[in-house]
């Protein structure tokens, strides 16, 4: 579909939504989501979104089916929980450190070998 026949297909829609599509408008309009699969996608896509947004404006005025919207203080609330955990993960992370070849993802050959000031072969005390 070329710029210019998707600008076309673009103000058409628009028409339709608006309730301002004549009939000649609403012929082409066909014809081109018959004979174009990109033109039927975009169609699709413009609808969705504009339903979508018109049941968002019905649920925002006082008047119209109402849709359920998270209040703020839940979305707040979510936040804080997960800020939360993620303090406590990095606390509990610093009181109790992973040994060198612990944890998750790392395996005893990529762990960097302990550093000992005796010389090899000597027992370390403990």
């Amino acid at each position: 579909m070329s710029h210019v026949d998707h600008q076309r297909l673009m103000t058409l829609i628009d028409a339709l939504c608006s309730q301002t599509l004549d009939a000649a408008g609403m012929a082409e309009l066909e014809a081109m989501l018959i004979d174009d699969a990109e033109a039927r996608r975009v169609y699709r896509h413009a609808i969705n979104t504009h339903s979508t947004l018109r049941q968002y404006a019905q649920a925002t005025s006082s008047s119209g089916p109402k849709m359920t919207v998270k209040p703020l203080h839940v979305i707040i609330a979510a936040a804080v929980i997960v800020v939360v955990i993620t303090v406590a993960a990095i606390v509990v992370h610093r009181i109790f450190p992973a040994k060198p070849g612990e944890g998750a993802g790392r395996s005893a050959h990529t762990a960097a070998p302990i550093q000992s000031d005796k010389a090899p072969g000597e027992k370390a005390e403990p």
